[in-house]
């Protein structure tokens, strides 16, 4: 008992002595937050895939350069561009900024214009490299602007004539007595036709690409040998190619040869297969040339209208590559499928002949779900396709087979014209009554212009059964 009563005596004085202490509980201490550091923004060069210089129609001229790449993600921007001139060399460099944020590994394209100082220039040949992609222009006088035509300041001042008074007129009606109708002694009648000289203004340039007859993309070339570059183009715009119109280099690596071309003339719709020869450089590493053709005022236009576009030739330069195989002659071919393009009332895929006719005809579109021609006959004769059908002598011919393709080998280079004799004895039961759908509504031939080895085999024939 007495053991208890000491224990609690204790505890009391214990506590009583803790509240008269005057001290607090301490105050817990807050550990200061961490700060998370913000990566700095990233500096780089700007990759650039085509550089094309632009010369406005303007006195003084104005040079831009149009220039294409892509960004490695969205992430990144393009953030300086610096251009520099040292004599006849513009320096443009494009740098890139990149901040801090999501991954993203989807390439970014840009387009940037760049305006160069251009103003006085001296007539020469001047060079532009932006980010290592290179371009040129010319100017065949100096570039100052053209002074204005002056009026001329009248010497003294104009002869003031006087204004003679009103004339009251009589009011007396004179009899007029007829005369002798006035004949004219001769008519003047305009010896020849006045034909205008000046360019057309109004039309369009476009070039269509067709095919690289020669030299694929990534062929291997050792230093030092030579390129013999062909591409197939077409004239796809309204005006001609004629007089003064020239293919150019628009942008890309330095490859030994011309960067500028004369062409032959070509019309609208017209081919050309158009030859650069080129020797391929070193160092060893892949290079690339874009072209396009200029008018005759010097201004380069694009693939299918745009002014970006351009056709190239890019090649792999190796030390000790294997020189590139010539195709021997005899080795082109020319092939394609035959089909009945299908169109009916419930079915098919039609388009109306002349708008607002109401006569609808297939489209001219291979579609799997459409049947083949199989047993057709195709002529093939030498030259271009004539306009009246008169296709003269047959070289050789080929027959569709079962899946409706046909395949004419062992051809040399040159002009050939594919076509199909529809009231022939071998086709004439396949084919009629109906019409050709493609090459073109009512048009069964086609020419075609072959290099050694080429294998033309898209030569297609589409025939709309009319009882479908």
């Amino acid at each position: 008992m007495k053991l208890k009563t000491l224990i609690l005596l204790a505890v009391i004085t214990i506590l009583a002595m803790t509240a008269c202490s005057g001290k607090e509980d301490p105050t817990p201490t807050v550990a200061p937050a961490t700060e998370t550091a913000v990566p700095e923004p990233v500096s780089g060069t700007a990759a650039v895939d085509s550089v094309q210089v632009m010369m406005l129609n303007s006195s003084p001229i104005q040079v831009s350069v149009l220039v294409h790449g892509e960004l490695p993600d969205a992430c990144t921007a393009i953030d300086e561009r610096v251009t520099t001139q040292n004599g006849t060399t513009f320096t443009v460099s494009i740098s890139t900024i990149r901040t801090d944020c999501a991954e993203t590994a989807i390439n970014v394209p840009y387009e940037e214009i760049v305006l160069l100082e251009t103003e006085g220039l001296p007539a020469d040949t001047y060079s532009v490299d932006v980010n290592g992609m290179k371009g040129s222009f010319t100017f065949t006088v100096d570039n100052i602007a053209a002074p204005p035509t002056a009026t001329p300041i009248p010497t003294s001042a104009p002869e003031v004539t006087a204004v003679p008074e009103a004339t009251t007129i009589p009011t007396e009606t004179v009899p007029i007595t007829p005369t002798a109708a006035i004949t004219p002694t001769s008519t003047i009648t305009p010896t020849e036709a006045i034909t205008s000289t000046a360019p057309i203004t109004n039309c369009t340039n476009i070039i269509g690409y067709l095919d690289d007859l020669t030299i694929p993309d990534n062929t291997v070339f050792a230093p030092g040998s030579k390129i013999v570059k062909t591409w197939r183009l077409q004239n796809k715009g309204t005006c001609v190619w004629g007089e003064g119109y020239t293919a150019v280099y628009v942008g890309g690596d330095d490859l030994i040869g011309p960067i500028t071309q004369t062409i032959e003339a070509v019309p609208p719709n017209g081919i050309i297969d158009l030859t650069i020869t080129f020797t391929a450089p070193e160092p060893a590493r892949t290079y690339r040339e874009n072209w396009q053709i200029a008018d005759a005022n010097g201004e380069p236009f694009g693939i299918d209208g745009f002014i970006s576009d351009a056709f190239w030739l890019q090649i792999q330069v190796q030390e000790n590559a294997e020189p590139e195989a010539t195709a021997a002659p005899g080795t082109a071919v020319i092939g394609g499928i035959a089909w009945r393009d299908h169109c009916s009332d419930s079915s098919g895929s039609c388009v109306e002949l002349e708008e607002g006719s109401g006569y609808y005809v297939a489209d001219g579109v291979y579609s799997i779900y459409e049947r083949v021609l199989e047993g057709l006959t195709v002529s093939l004769s030498r030259g271009t396709c004539p306009s009246d059908n008169n296709f003269g002598a047959t070289l050789a011919t080929g027959i569709t087979d079962a899946d409706g393709h046909y395949r004419i080998e062992g051809l040399d280079k040159g002009n050939y014209c594919a076509w199909v004799n529809i009231y022939s004895s071998e086709n004439v039961n396949l084919l009629i009554p109906g019409n050709w759908t493609w090459p073109a509504t009512g048009i069964g031939y086609w020419t075609i212009i072959l290099v050694d080895g080429e294998e033309a085999l898209d030569i297609d024939f589409g025939w709309d059964d009319s009882d479908d």
